[in-house]
């Protein structure tokens, strides 16, 4: 049986440990005890670790450092000689080294291990941490909160009561846990964190002083500069790329800032020394003083988690026996000063570095140690969940949406909660339940993590009755979010996918305000009747809207031509109205305007008019989870028309089953959106034509506002 080893994936540095002889031992890589959190890309290969650190000086762009900061966000990618590398890609790579370097001093193929987390870390971050460990070749065993696997090597066979808290800050991330420990069980109380605060913010704190010394020298602005490292600065006209010599002095400065950071965690001064940097040198002398006045706000930040944290688990600062730092940056003498004051004396490993690695080894070891070993450690531990678990849901009362909570903050893992749903189904329909998972405890779903939303397929459809589900949400071991459904009546499981959310999120903080989102005060008008009557179905969705008037200035959300009305504006205004933002809904007989206005954007085809019923299938997403996957369609009239989408990020809405034409787009243009139609109608509609128009209006208000349509649904109905 091979051995698991334990390993600590940090922002900064990476280390392997494995459980030996009945002790943690780390493994060297490169003959060091650290292996550094990078990797850089050249044309004949990847350099990872110490040599990718040092050619990240002479090529930034093509190296990358710090990634921990990034994985789960969803966004983050790096375009390097010709390839993209997500978070996930560049953690396996690290991974991945660790395992070699494993393998090369054990003697053997390793392929189960144990990785460490932030406890602060959400349900994304510790999934693709998992994601990654399974690309670079392991099972991974357990995800383990880092606070968690240091209170581990601290007190293993310690043989006494004790209740911990752990200070880990590292180079990009914060947590602090309360843990109670009685022999080898280890209970955690609490967690609370920052994932995003660490010793690289230290370091682009000295940074930003250094920046300003450049500044104050060459009397230059250096906004563009400041941007590089993600602060805040303002670009000059003209300076809009960085060139080849800031990405060096970016590098330049960051190492220089780190070197300055580790020597003032021991000496009282230290000097930076950076010839021919920007126009410049510098040669400048930082105190102890100056380093920390400039950190003292984000050491105040990780003080006041570590108050909501007792306060969270209800204990005082005499109720904690030891206090443990953990990390790079608790070598920081402001820390331990600080901590000291708000807690009591900490204690340190000497080896601050491994000590997360060591006690993931040993929780390795306890799990599947060889048989040769003869010494796995008996050890029990308990985590919690650093993050509520809720839906999106609607508040009837407030008219808005909430984050209703199902699993509360720092309850025990794994961990399990039914919650009973009732829908209306439709025959014939995909019938479906959704919902948007959110992490965090604001009542306003925008402050949260929507995590995606979730989607519950095959919901069975009784005629005359509510479908009843039960959802069971739930954190498994590793603190990642599991959920299920079944239908109640007959016991049937439903099958889920997870849907990827779009980057711009912000129509759930409008729907979440309560009031701030209203469709009646979108600005619609409306042609005058002529064979359509589209003013008809905004007057059954209770929408007020304006007549149109010759030459009417189109200053509205949405614009709605009437096919063959008798005033209509000119195809250069109409252009222009949809070019600037504006939305269009347009029927049959505008097709040869159309076609003037928009060139090239939708091609149509004059087949001659008939009237008749057609079947048709109903093809855009958000139409089918409202009025089903296809209609006949009754509109006693002609179907002069059908179209050929033509421009980029155009989509069909509805579709004729029996010849396949698409008689129902929607086409950006410009900043805008065209939506046509072949159909024209009249105002005895069917119910099913009825519903089609009401929610292609209601598509419409979503494309405008950014809102999903069952957000706008929601609102007009109510």
């Amino acid at each position: 049986m091979a051995y698991p080893i334990g390993i600590d994936l940090g922002t900064t540095n990476c280390v392997a440990a494995v459980w030996q002889r009945g002790q943690a031992v780390t493994i060297p890589v490169d003959g060091q005890g650290t292996l550094p959190s990078a990797i850089s890309v050249r044309s004949d290969g990847i350099l990872i670790g110490q040599p990718a650190k040092g050619r990240a000086q002479i090529a930034p762009a093509s190296s990358v450092t710090s990634v921990k900061r990034f994985i789960g966000d969803g966004k983050t990618k790096w375009e390097i000689e010709g390839k993209t590398y997500t978070p996930v890609d560049v953690s396996a790579m690290l991974l991945g080294r660790l395992k070699e370097a494993a393998e090369a001093h054990l003697g053997e193929a390793i392929t189960e291990a144990v990785i460490t987390v932030p406890a602060y870390f959400n349900n994304n971050q510790k999934r693709d941490t998992k994601l990654a460990g399974e690309a670079a070749g392991f099972e991974v065993l357990q995800l383990l909160p880092e606070p968690t696997a240091a209170a581990i090597q601290y007190g293993l066979d310690k043989g006494k009561n004790q209740t911990l808290l752990v200070y880990d800050l590292g180079g990009g991330t914060f947590d602090v846990s309360i843990l109670e420990v009685k022999e080898n069980d280890f209970n955690v109380v609490a967690v609370d964190g920052d994932f995003h605060l660490g010793g690289d913010d230290f370091d682009l704190l000295l940074v930003d002083h250094l920046i300003g010394l450049i500044e104050e020298q060459t009397k230059e602005d250096m906004g563009l500069f400041r941007s590089l490292f993600g602060r805040k600065g303002k670009k000059k006209k003209g300076s809009e790329t960085a060139t080849r010599e800031m990405l060096l002095a970016r590098q330049r400065l960051k190492e220089a800032a780190e070197i300055a950071k580790i020597e003032l965690s021991q000496a009282d001064r230290t000097c930076v020394s950076l010839p021919n940097i920007l126009g410049t040198s510098l040669d400048e002398e930082i105190t102890i003083d100056t380093y920390n006045r400039l950190i003292e706000p984000m050491v105040a930040r990780t003080i006041e988690k570590i108050r909501e944290v007792l306060a969270s688990a209800r204990l005082t600062s005499d109720d904690i026996d030891r206090v443990i730092l953990v990390g790079g940056s608790t070598r920081n003498r402001l820390v331990k000063e600080q901590v000291t004051k708000a807690v009591k004396e900490p204690w340190t490993s000497e080896h601050v570095d491994e000590a997360v690695a060591q006690g993931a080894a040993i929780v390795a070891g306890s799990m599947a140690a060889p048989d040769l070993d003869m010494t796995p450690v008996e050890i029990n531990i308990n985590n919690v969940t650093p993050f509520s678990l809720g839906v999106c849901s609607y508040e009837k009362e407030s008219t808005r949406c909430i984050n209703s909570i199902i699993i509360h903050k720092n309850r025990p893992v794994p961990c399990e909660e039914a919650r009973p749903y009732e829908l209306q189904t439709a025959a014939g329909r995909d019938n479906k339940l959704e919902a948007y998972m959110l992490q965090g405890e604001s009542e306003n779903p925008a402050e949260c993590l929507v995590i995606g939303k979730y989607i519950f397929t095959g919901v069975s459809h009784t005629p005359g009755a509510l479908a009843k589900v039960e959802i069971q949400y739930g954190y498994d071991k590793n603190g990642i979010i599991t959920a299920a459904a079944r239908e109640q009546s007959t016991g049937k499981a439903l099958e889920l996918h997870v849907e990827a959310l779009p980057d711009d999120m912000t129509w759930l903080d409008e729907i979440s305000r309560g009031g701030s989102f209203d469709p009646s005060n979108l600005k619609l008008i409306v042609t005058p009747p002529g064979y359509d009557d589209v003013g008809s179905v905004l007057t059954s969705l209770q929408l007020p809207f304006i007549v149109y008037t010759e030459r009417q200035p189109l200053d509205c959300d949405i614009f709605f031509w009437n096919c063959l009305a008798s005033t209509h504006p000119s195809a250069e205004a109409i252009r222009d109205y949809v070019s600037d933002g504006g939305c269009l809904y347009a029927s049959c007989c505008a097709a040869r305007d159309l076609d003037d206005a928009f060139p090239g954007a939708i091609e149509f085809d004059h087949s001659g008019c008939r009237s008749e019923t057609i079947q048709a299938d109903v093809i855009d997403m958000d139409l089918t989870k409202t009025v089903g996957k296809n209609l006949r369609i009754q509109y006693n009239t002609a179907a002069c028309y059908t179209v050929s989408l033509q421009g980029p990020g155009s989509k069909v809405l509805l579709r004729e089953a029996a010849t396949g034409k698409d008689v129902m787009v929607m086409v950006p243009f410009g900043k805008g959106h065209i939506f046509y139609t072949c159909f024209h109608h009249h105002e005895d509609l069917s119910k099913d034509e009825k519903s089609l128009l009401q929610f292609l209006v209601m598509k419409q208000i979503s494309v405008v506002s950014g809102i999903p349509i069952e957000a706008v649904s929601s609102e007009i109905r109510t």
